[in-house]
């Protein structure tokens, strides 16, 4: 059986465009890289992930009445993404975001929200009504009073809801949102929330006391790059290492680590360990594959490395 995932979040197309250095002012170059168009967004971008896995997520979110609103339609229903609660806008553009990548491993970003400044928080309820999800995911990178009031319906719902504080802003509400089964901020995030910088065991169990005292959740899991994850659960807490795959230069962070680590977390009965584990080889999957253009891993890739790692 299918798990059936709501995921509310941004939708962007990124536009990666490779390049040997970005061009001085007022110069024209010719470059023989392949720029190449993926979707992205918080939510689009973890949507995509969890369907490549063989779950069935359903994605609330919302796109501009263009060629990239279009080309994203096509492409959720193409890789098994219910995309019938994506609104669209007749006005804004599509969330775009150009990513020049310089052969140095140097990146550079440029995005214009769009169509995400309006997020359709009032289809929210009939999309759980609808689909009944067994969970719902929360990139927090939507405005804070449309996460805020997400993460309360949830509630009203009864609903596992796990939160990705991947971009969250520096004055986030965090006493008003509702319980989160699993609470994921990375290290930075973590220092930003609690001023305290996880790096080894001890820092990392003071920057998660102090997350408790913040956010509401059952877990709070801490990714720590190719480190791993620290997990806490108000009484205990496990340094759960990653497999020693090292990041390739100029490879993205992975953004959808803690999309995947829900869905373990569903897939295994709540079984946080095992979760953590699963995302963890999807992880190294990721990096092991930096220089494939769009690669995403499938299940029994993810179980079988796990396996034997």
């Amino acid at each position: 059986m299918q798990e059936k995932i709501l995921v509310a979040g941004a939708t962007d197309m990124n536009l990666t465009l490779p390049m040997r250095s970005v061009p001085p002012a007022g110069s024209d170059v010719t470059e023989d890289g392949k720029p190449h168009y993926t979707a992205g967004g918080g939510g689009a971008a973890s949507a995509v992930a969890l369907a490549k896995l063989g779950a069935a997520p359903v994605l609330l979110s919302r796109v501009g009445a263009d060629v990239h609103g279009r080309r994203l339609l096509r492409l959720y229903g193409e890789v098994g993404v219910d995309g019938r609660f994506v609104s669209t806008d007749p006005r804004a553009a599509t969330g775009l975001r150009i990513i020049l990548r310089e052969a140095g491993g140097d990146r550079r970003t440029v995005y214009y929200p769009g169509a995400n400044r309006e997020f359709p928080l009032m289809q929210a309820e009939q999309a759980i009504v609808e689909t009944g999800p067994c969970g719902v995911f929360l990139p927090m990178d939507l405005a804070p009073d449309v996460t805020v009031n997400l993460s309360r319906l949830c509630a009203s719902y009864g609903l596992p809801l796990f939160l990705d504080a991947t971009g969250i802003p520096a004055d986030f509400p965090l006493a008003s949102l509702g319980r989160a089964e699993i609470f994921c901020p990375d290290d930075r995030e973590a220092y930003a929330i609690t001023g305290t910088y996880p790096v080894g065991s001890d820092s990392c169990l003071k920057a998660a006391v102090e997350l408790e005292k913040r956010v509401k959740a059952r877990y709070y899991v801490i990714r720590l790059g190719e480190r791993g994850l620290f997990l806490y659960d108000g009484r205990y807490c496990h340094m759960i290492p990653g497999f020693g795959v090292r990041m390739p230069e100029g490879a993205p962070l992975c953004g959808t680590l803690s999309a995947v680590l829900s869905l373990g977390y569903l897939r295994s009965g709540g079984d946080v360990m095992a979760a953590c584990r699963y995302a963890l080889g999807y992880h190294a999957l990721l990096l092991r594959n930096a220089a494939v253009p769009g690669y995403l891993p499938e299940d029994d890739e993810v179980r079988e490395f796990v396996r034997t790692h």
